[in-house]
């Protein structure tokens, strides 16, 4: 909030607190301080929380904040020179610990969040509910001296904290080349993958540009093209429709092209599907987790606001952040979040058709479907069908898991025990295991859960309505006819009612209306049709204030709602869609 909004909620606040007194008050600088003083105690509020954007007084503020969020919990290595800052949320410690970001990790840089505009990188693990933080990275610049020197002194310090190597198999990226060659120096053994939606839109933009001396209709045709060979299902078909492109006329007459071509050919195992099969990486080709996870934190932590500087977003990421989270964990872990349990609805009914379903050994169970044969292996949770090879969720894997009881790793099943999990990564000590069981429970596990429970806690049960078999409670048929002819009677007489006041004041000008409204009773023939009609007629109160209707007639965008405000400036140019596929059809160029 600033000085100036402060001010406002602050007299706003007293005019509704003192009402008649209220005058008088606001003109007591002692309750309602001049702009200028509220500016100046803003300002010192600012430098003892913040400091300002000098570097010393940032370093200063960060080492008195590590103090104080140590004793929370909340993990900060600061380093001087340059100033980098690695947080780790007590979220962030459990989703590690967890193995959650052993296998593959999302990692992405965003800018514009503070006015010094440090670089905020950002780190983030998959699990079958979305993305979940591992750690996050305040930093001065995108360069590859101090993206290595952080990468570094995160994984030093989880490593000798928790007794466990930070390698994770899979890392996902842009085409940064500071960030990745620091991550190759920090992390030999990760396999390094592109986010193939960046690819696509950097080879887009790479034949729209002009020095290259592409032919507007050849674009989309050699776009077309190169999708061929970054969608190939097998290795044979990528080299082949890759010798295709090469050896097209439109390409072969472009030495700049053929060149980026071969250039792009030599990085295959980062960008092409078909080199990805023998990864696990959960059916994640693009690094979608940490773009969406970016903007909830440009969007809901920070409100589209820039903060102050590098501490006052240490703040925003060490609070706001870190109850987002918790509070997304819990909506799963208290069954309040029905999106997988759709999806894993849908899943249960294509497996229906799978019938044929025969266990290998303990892990692994062999499908027959019509002509083909499919391996699941439960306790990786991978499919031999192109869509559960890099471990994602498939109807072969549900199939599996219906026919035989089990749960694999990777189900959108959320049973007890997932649920289980989840409210321990949220909550940490203050977990609390009988809160989160089913609410079906055996008389076993209702004497136990009530001993461990104490008697110092309060129990909480769900009142039980026994049936009431005296005469009083019991609602007879004649009593409901009764209430039922009271009702009518009572609509009948409101009717009567206004009749005769129109009959008393008759007005000309509401003809056409009553005629319209005679028109519509006449089609109610049932007493299903009137009460939906009734329904229908239900008033409706809109949170919106409307606009004058002589507003709305001015308007040249007629596909605005009729009612609402057009947001002031100048009226945009049609937008284009921010969706490559779209772009490409339409051989034009991407949106920034």
């Amino acid at each position: 909030m600033t000085a100036a909004a402060a001010k406002m909620y602050h007299e706003l606040n007293i005019i509704s607190t003192y009402e008649s007194d209220a005058y008088k008050i606001l003109a007591n600088a002692q309750h309602n301080p001049l702009d200028r003083q509220v500016v100046y105690l803003y300002e010192q509020w600012r430098k003892q929380n913040y400091g300002n954007r000098n570097e010393q007084t940032v370093l200063q503020i960060l080492k008195r904040k590590q103090d104080e969020l140590g004793k929370l919990g909340i993990d900060l290595i600061i380093l001087e020179n340059p100033t980098i800052c690695v947080i780790i949320t007590p979220i962030m410690q459990r989703v590690f610990t967890k193995g959650l970001a052993d296998e593959i990790v999302f990692i992405d840089t965003s800018g514009s969040c503070d006015q010094s505009n440090t670089c905020v990188t950002f780190i983030f693990a998959a699990s079958n509910i979305g993305a979940l933080p591992v750690a996050i990275i305040l930093h001065a610049n995108q360069t590859e001296e101090q993206y290595s020197l952080a990468f570094k002194t995160l994984k030093e310090f989880l490593e000798n904290k928790f007794n466990k190597l930070f390698q994770p198999s899979v890392a996902m990226t842009d085409d940064s080349r500071a960030e990745r060659n620091a991550l190759k120096s920090v992390l030999p053994n990760t396999r390094l993958l592109l986010c193939i939606f960046h690819v696509n839109q950097a080879i887009w933009r790479w034949l729209w540009q002009t020095e290259h001396n592409v032919n507007k209709d050849d674009k989309q045709y050699i776009m077309k093209l190169f999708r061929k060979v970054m969608y190939s299902n097998t290795i044979a078909e990528a080299e082949l429709n890759m010798s295709i492109l090469n050896e097209d006329v439109k390409v072969a007459t472009n030495y700049k092209l053929q060149n980026y071509l071969t250039n792009m050919w030599a990085r295959r195992e980062e960008w092409c599907l078909s080199y990805r099969h023998d990864i696990i990486n959960r059916g994640h080709n693009t690094n979608n987790f940490c773009e969406a996870s970016i903007r909830i934190f440009k969007d809901i932590i920070l409100q589209r606001c820039k903060v102050f500087n590098m501490c006052a977003l240490l703040d925003f990421i060490t609070d706001t952040f870190e109850n987002y989270h918790k509070k997304r964990l819990l909506q799963f872990a208290n069954g309040r979040e029905r999106k997988l349990t759709v999806s894993y609805e849908k899943f249960c009914q294509k497996s229906k058709s799978i019938t044929q379903i025969s266990p290998l050994d303990d892990t692994s169970y062999l499908i027959k479907e019509k002509t083909d044969v499919y391996v699941v292996d439960s306790e990786m949770g991978t499919c031999d069908c192109l869509s559960g090879k890099g471990g994602r969720y498939c109807k072969h894997v549900c199939a599996v898991e219906l026919k035989f009881g089990i749960t694999i790793t990777t189900s959108l099943n959320l049973t007890e025990d997932c649920r289980q999990d989840l409210a321990k990564l949220a909550l940490g000590d203050e977990y609390n295991p009988y809160f989160f069981q089913n609410i079906t429970l055996d008389s076993n596990d209702v004497e136990t859960a009530e001993k461990s429970q104490g008697n110092s806690q309060q129990q909480f049960t769900l009142p039980i309505n026994e049936p009431d078999n005296t005469e009083n409670n019991i609602s007879t048929e004649s009593s409901i006819q009764e209430n039922y002819m009271i009702t009518v009677d009572a609509i009948e007489s409101e009717f009567i009612r206004i009749i005769k006041v129109l009959k008393e004041e008759p007005n000309p000008v509401n003809t056409q209306i009553l005629k319209k409204y005679s028109s519509e009773l006449s089609r109610l023939q049932t007493p299903s049709s009137i009460v939906s009609y009734m329904h229908d007629k239900k008033i409706r109160r809109s949170r919106k204030i409307k606009v004058q209707p002589t507003s709305i007639s001015r308007r040249h965008q007629k596909q605005l709602p009729s009612s609402g405000r057009i947001q002031s400036g100048r009226p945009v140019k049609k937008k284009r869609a921010h969706n490559i596929a779209v772009n490409i059809d339409q051989n034009e160029h991407s949106a920034k």
